[in-house]
């Protein structure tokens, strides 16, 4: 699992680096392979997804760990979560 959430964030900051906005159908439909990853260990609804994603952003911890990857990756998710929430889980 550790290795497909990698796989997930490294994509995401291609997406970032292209220029794709977090509301782009190829950011949400990462965002499925996140919502399928997560869902591995619980099974989040539109609301707990979405504040998972807020959690990236608000929590020092995920966001230092995002940082490190791309300085705007934990937003890029968090919004890309939001986006995947609003359209595939309502």
């Amino acid at each position: 699992m550790a290795a497909e959430y990698a796989a997930i964030e490294d994509a995401a900051v291609e997406l970032i680096q292209a220029g794709v906005a977090p509301t782009d159908p190829r950011a949400v439909e990462l965002m499925d392979r996140q919502f399928k990853a997560v869902s591995a260990f619980w099974t989040p609804n539109r609301e707990s997804f979405t504040g998972l994603g807020q959690n990236y952003v608000d929590h020092p911890d995920f966001k230092a760990r995002y940082d490190a990857k791309h300085p705007v990756l934990a937003e890029f998710l968090r919004d890309a979560m939001a986006a995947y929430a609003e359209q595939r889980m309502a």
